[in-house]
């Protein structure tokens, strides 16, 4: 079985707009058949399979509503 790990973070200000992908701006930990574009915050998994995606959201605050939700979405366009 073959090993892909991929750690990204943001630490730059600002905001997220609603329905755009979030913008790391580090990465951290990248091996195996993994890569992260730094312009649009898509990653792609140059692997066929079935995949375990194991990720948190830490907010500092947010302007609007008291919630704030965040989806990964399939190239097939799942939100998941």
């Amino acid at each position: 079985m073959d090993a892909i790990g991929l750690q990204l973070q943001r630490q730059i200000a600002g905001t997220v707009s609603i329905n755009s992908n979030v913008i790391f701006d580090t990465i951290v930990s990248s091996y195996g058949a993994v890569v992260y574009n730094l312009v649009t915050g898509e990653i792609v998994i140059n692997k066929a399979g079935r995949y375990f995606i194991n990720w948190s959201v830490s907010t500092q605050s947010a302007i609007g509503p008291n919630n704030i939700t965040f989806s990964i979405q399939s190239s097939q366009g799942d939100n998941l």
